[in-house]
């Protein structure tokens, strides 16, 4: 089990924020993806959900291969400096 936090408008939701911090609360893992519809929203609000991702002091990101978990990355550059 993991928590999906997506770059489309409503996973960037109050609702969907609050969700995630519970979650990672619990020590479920995280992991983002895009919902991209079409090529044009490849990557779109990415820089919204890096700013959700610092709010919430994610530094893991659950990756998956074959829908299995293939373990945890590190979340980088994340820190503006």
């Amino acid at each position: 089990m993991s928590v999906f936090f997506g770059s489309r408008v409503a996973a960037l939701s109050k609702f969907a924020f609050d969700s995630a911090a519970l979650a990672l609360e619990k020590g479920i893992p995280f992991t983002t993806a895009s919902d991209a519809h079409s090529h044009a929203q490849l990557a779109e609000n990415y820089d919204r959900l890096a700013e959700k991702m610092r709010q919430l002091a994610v530094r893991e990101v659950c990756t998956f291969q074959r829908n299995k978990p293939a373990g945890l990355g590190f979340a980088r550059n994340l820190d503006r400096n």
